[in-house]
């Protein structure tokens, strides 16, 4: 069960460092080369959370949930598109802080344009909360209008449920906090801690949305 997500983290852990790397040496072309990469790396941050839920709804094995996961490829992809739009969407404000602040303005202005992505970036996280599940059953843009309807519609259930991965995330981040001083080695542990707890948090999600539906 764990096998997606762990899989997931380790293929972005080596674009990241990858990237950061090139980046590092200035060879600009390589840099930009991995950047395409980018929305691939997305797509299966979130082929991993629909290949949980696909095992939990249906109670079949990963490699069962990999096929069938494999088959809604396309609107996952399309999901994928539509996240990295609303998310750059969301960074706006942080970026025109920055700019302005860059250019004299107070730092008031910054904080206001953290401030005002980090609530955007919450809202949505709070819309797509059921992302992973909606797409077992639907298209990417009734997905997310079916995600954003449930959790509109328990704002309680999902906050708490939010607060919980949140606290899980926190806890993971802070106990692998040691491990950075193995250098690539902690910062890929680190990640794959990150995504033991995140396949849990997943696999109370389709659970949770059957007896919110219902």
């Amino acid at each position: 069960m764990f096998a997606p997500k762990i899989a997931a983290s380790l293929i972005s852990s080596l674009w990241m460092v990858s990237l950061l790397k090139v980046a590092e040496s200035g060879n600009l072309d390589i840099t930009l080369l991995l950047m395409l990469f980018f929305p691939f790396i997305m797509f299966l941050g979130l082929v991993a959370p629909v290949m949980v839920a696909e095992a939990v709804i249906n109670s079949i094995s990963v490699k069962q949930a990999f096929w069938k996961t494999f088959k809604k490829s396309h609107k996952i992809f399309a999901a994928t598109l539509m996240l990295i739009l609303i998310f750059g969407l969301a960074s706006i404000p942080l970026y025109a802080g920055l700019g302005l602040y860059m250019m004299g303005y107070s730092l008031f202005v910054l904080l206001f344009g953290v401030l005002s992505t980090a609530a955007l970036l919450i809202a949505i996280s709070f819309m797509i909360y059921f992302l992973p599940v909606t797409l077992t059953e639907k298209g990417a843009v009734k997905s997310f209008f079916s995600s954003s309807k449930a959790s509109s519609g328990h704002k309680f259930e999902v906050g708490v449920m939010m607060l919980f991965s949140f606290v899980l995330l926190g806890i993971a981040a802070v106990s692998t906090g040691p491990l950075r001083t193995l250098g690539f080695a902690g910062f890929v542990l680190g990640r794959v801690a990150s995504s033991i707890v995140g396949t849990y948090t997943v696999v109370i999600t389709p659970n949770l949305y059957a007896e919110l539906r219902d």
